[in-house]
C-alpha cells in the first residue's frame, strides 16, 4: 500500500477519535424515542404512540438515564372509534395535583373521518373530561392557527370544537392550571410534542406519504375511497407553510425542496374540510 495513503489514513483515524471525545456518546435506546418538553418537572423521553383499534393500552416516560418515569394508562375508545392521537402531556395543567400526569386523547370513528370524541385523561387512565362529538383539532382548517389550548392574563383557556373535526360550535373551557412556557400561546417549543403534535402514523386508513422521511419530492396515495382535493403542510410551530390543489385524486406528486429539514404535518382536505393528516420528516 502506498505509504502516503497509510498516513492519510491513521490521520484521518485520529481525528475521527477526536471528534468523537468531543461528542461521548452516553447512552442508547432500543426501541424509539422522543424528547418530552412539556412536563414542569423537567425534559424527559417518550416512547412512540401506536394504538390498538378499540384497546386500552399504555405508554411509557423514560427518564434521561432511560429508567422507566412514568407509565401513561389510557382505557379503551368508546364504541365504534379508536384512539388517534395523544397530546398536552404535563402535570399542572388539567389539575391541581403536580405527582400525577394528565394528557388530552383523540377518537376517530372506525365508520369515517369526522366523527371525533375529545378527553383529557389521567395517568391512572381515569377521565377527567370527555365531549363526543368533540375535536381540539387545529391548524389548516383555519386562517389564523391557533393553538386549542392556550395560556392569557386572565387564565389558560381549551377550545373544543362541538361538530365533526372542526365544530362550529366551539365550546371554551377553563383549566385550572398552565403549560411550562414553552408550551404558552405564541411562545417558541421545544418539541411539537409539548404542544400536542403526538399523531397517530395513520389518522386515516388509505393516505400514504412516499418517501418520509423525504428530501426535495414526496408522492401522496390515496387509496380506493379516499377523496381529497387540497394539500396543507403545517410546520412544528403551528404555521402553514405549503397550500397546493391536487388533481389525481389517487396519487400526487409535491415539489417540498424550498421546506427547510424538520417536522411537518402534510394534512388533506376536500373543500375546508378536514381529512385527515400525517407527520413528515424532511431531512437530507
Amino acid at each position: 500500500m502506498n505509504p502516503r495513503r497509510i498516513s492519510g489514513l491513521v490521520f484521518s483515524a485520529l481525528i475521527a477519535a477526536q471528534l468523537l471525545a468531543q461528542f461521548p456518546l452516553v447512552n442508547t435506546a432500543p426501541g424509539t424515542i422522543y424528547v418530552l418538553g412539556s412536563l414542569s418537572s423537567g425534559t424527559r423521553y417518550i416512547g412512540p404512540f401506536y394504538p390498538e383499534d378499540g384497546q386500552p393500552g399504555t405508554r411509557t416516560i423514560y427518564n434521561m438515564d432511560l429508567t422507566v418515569h412514568r407509565v401513561l394508562n389510557y382505557p379503551a375508545p368508546p364504541p365504534n372509534m379508536r384512539w388517534v392521537n395523544m397530546g398536552y402531556i404535563t402535570e399542572a395543567l388539567f389539575d391541581t395535583d403536580p405527582s400525577t400526569i394528565e394528557f388530552t386523547m383523540g377518537a376517530m370513528s372506525v365508520n369515517g373521518p369526522n366523527a371525533f370524541a375529545a378527553f383529557v385523561l389521567r395517568e391512572d387512565a381515569s377521565v377527567l373530561f370527555s365531549q363526543n362529538p368533540g375535536s381540539l383539532t387545529n391548524g389548516p382548517i383555519f386562517t389564523d392557527v391557533y393553538g386549542p389550548i392556550f395560556a392569557t392574563d386572565e387564565g389558560t383557556f381549551m377550545t373544543v370544537h362541538t361538530s365533526g373535526v372542526q365544530g362550529p360550535p366551539v365550546n371554551i373551557y377553563q383549566l385550572p392550571g398552565t403549560l411550562p412556557c414553552m408550551d404558552c400561546f405564541g411562545a417558541p417549543v421545544a418539541d411539537d410534542i409539548a404542544t400536542g403534535g403526538t399523531i397517530h402514523a395513520d389518522p386515516i386508513s388509505g393516505m400514504a406519504l412516499i418517501p418520509n422521511p423525504a428530501q426535495d419530492e414526496m408522492w401522496i396515495r390515496f387509496n380506493e375511497g379516499i377523496s381529497a382535493e387540497v394539500i396543507s403542510i403545517i410546520d412544528a410551530s403551528g404555521r402553514e407553510v405549503m397550500r397546493t390543489m391536487i388533481t389525481d385524486r389517487s396519487l400526487s406528486s409535491l415539489s417540498i425542496a424550498h421546506l427547510a429539514n424538520g417536522r411537518y404535518t402534510v394534512s388533506a382536505l376536500k373543500g375546508e374540510r378536514f381529512i385527515g393528516s400525517m407527520p413528515l420528516l424532511i431531512a437530507r
